[in-house]
């Protein structure tokens, strides 16, 4: 039974072109782009719950492959040829064993056996089932070159039009997925433009979510790119057509604060199953992006609308990956900017903003002896202390310029040089990038101050400087010094900037 199903992928990998006559590997003409790095042919069985996986790569690919952490008691059956003859490849720990693949283009083939991995491992980021969902980034079940490493630069995928595809030859990698009936694969990588199943990737580590299931898919526009709404299956309150309606606008409040979408295509899978109504979400880019978010099966258009999560998720998209040490620029950046970009769509009104950083800055305030935001280790300095990073930030950039440029320039033009999370950047890079955006360099001053020392912040003194009380739980505005800063800040730059 194994070699009859592998005989059906080999043959299509022999042939190697996708539906509409797109070649995807072999001699390259002068008039074609250059064939990708490897290419990968997946069959899904029933239920997606095995994964028959056929990968070609060129010269160069290196006699070990590696595994997801965790991944190699799931794959069986692997085999390797570089001379055309088959022969088994040992699977050791979280690697294969392909002799050869160094010095010529060879070929692998396996199955992935991706429902045990699921529920063995239940890792959001690996593998995880969720009712008959399989949810897994394509970087789980897909071998890759030893110690290759997330991308630092804008990966090619990311010249896509306006419904976020991409032309072929645009990555390194190729991958095509087929379903049987009934069954959808969703991801966050860019798709292939005219071929349908197929998607673009410069890179293997970290890939974004995916998942196979009966997933009820739509598309909606979004300032001039594409949101993939999935919908999960259960049984819920709320049409799908419902939920792609709450998913576009707040794709389209975030696109709003950026000035375009943080990707120009994403993902947002929605599952049926948190005891909440807005549960848990989380992003997860490199290569593309994509988020998960659960809902509870009783939840109302209201519920969807008085959240906050799914903002802040959308936030991440436009910011590139840290290191670990600076995952409070991230996590601190989603957390201060969901409630500006909310108001600035109409979905909160200002009150909330301004209850809402007045109750949770206090929280990022560093403590005697923790030196710097990189060193504290505790959930409100990750949260909350990479908040009021960013709040100074716009508020200095905005004082220092008296507001011509903002914490939104800084924003928009790291995203306009690449970076969004789909790659890896240091925080060097980040600071650079958005101190050159905006003229003046509050965001390198800051880190130096905060995310590498201990700094002592008066919030009394801001909040007085800025005009804003707290007065029996209600926001009061009154004259002072950064008044016009402050009323930019919530309103946006339009009303405050010099014409």
């Amino acid at each position: 039974m194994r070699g009859r199903r592998h005989a059906a992928v080999t043959a299509l990998a022999a042939a190697l072109a996708l539906p509409g006559g797109v070649a995807l590997a072999g001699p390259a003409r002068s008039s074609a782009p250059p064939p990708p790095f490897g290419v990968f042919e997946v069959v899904a069985g029933p239920g997606g719950r095995e994964l028959q996986v056929e990968a070609r790569f060129e010269k160069g690919a290196g006699d070990r492959l590696e595994l997801e952490a965790g991944t190699g008691p799931f794959v069986t059956g692997a085999e390797y040829a570089t001379d055309g003859a088959w022969q088994p490849a040992a699977v050791a720990g979280d690697g294969m064993d392909v002799p050869g693949c160094g010095r010529a283009a060879c070929r692998v083939r396996y199955t992935f056996q991706l429902d045990r991995a699921a529920r063995a491992l239940n890792n959001h980021g690996i593998a995880f089932a969720h009712g008959e969902a399989l949810l897994a980034p394509p970087s789980t079940w897909l071998p890759r070159p030893g110690g290759e490493r997330p991308l630092d630069r804008p990966p090619a995928a990311t010249t896509a039009d306006a419904a976020g595809t991409v032309s072929p030859g645009a990555g390194r990698y190729v991958l095509h997925v087929r379903t049987p009936e009934g069954l959808r694969f969703v991801t966050g990588l860019f798709p292939v433009r005219g071929a349908p199943g197929t998607f673009a990737l410069d890179q293997l580590p970290n890939t974004p979510y995916a998942g196979f299931a009966a997933f009820d898919v739509s598309e909606v526009p979004v300032r001039g790119g594409t949101v993939q709404v999935a919908v999960g299956p259960g049984t819920r309150a709320l049409a799908p057509a419902a939920v792609a309606a709450w998913v576009q606008r707040c794709a389209g409040a975030v696109a709003g604060y950026y000035g375009r979408p943080p990707l120009p295509r994403y993902t947002v899978i929605v599952l049926v199953g948190s005891r909440r109504p807005v549960g848990f979400g989380t992003a997860m880019g490199y290569g593309g992006g994509a988020i998960l978010v659960w809902i509870s099966a009783g939840a109302s258009e209201g519920d969807l609308a008085r959240s906050w999560v799914l903002v802040h998720e959308m936030v991440h998209l436009g910011f590139p990956n840290v290191p670990r040490r600076q995952h409070w620029m991230e996590e601190g950046l989603a957390t201060y900017v969901e409630p500006v970009a909310r108001l600035r769509a109409g979905l909160i009104g200002e009150d909330e903003l301004w209850n809402g950083l007045a109750k949770g800055l206090p929280n990022g305030l560093l403590r005697p002896g923790e030196s710097g935001l990189d060193d504290a280790r505790r959930w409100g300095p990750l949260y909350w202390g990479g908040a009021l990073f960013w709040f100074l930030a716009d508020v200095q950039i905005r004082e220092r310029t008296h507001n011509r440029k903002s914490l939104e320039d800084a924003l928009r033009g790291i995203l306009a040089a690449g970076g969004s999370m789909s790659v890896w950047w240091t925080p060097e890079r980040v600071l650079e990038e958005g101190d050159r955006a905006t003229g003046v360099p509050v965001l390198r001053e800051l880190y130096d101050g905060f995310g590498r020392a201990y700094m002592a912040v008066d919030l009394d003194a801001l909040w007085g400087r800025l005009g804003v009380a707290i007065v029996d739980g209600k926001p009061v505005k009154r004259e002072a010094p950064l008044a016009a800063v402050r009323d930019a800040l919530a309103q946006g730059d339009s009303t405050a900037r010099p014409r």
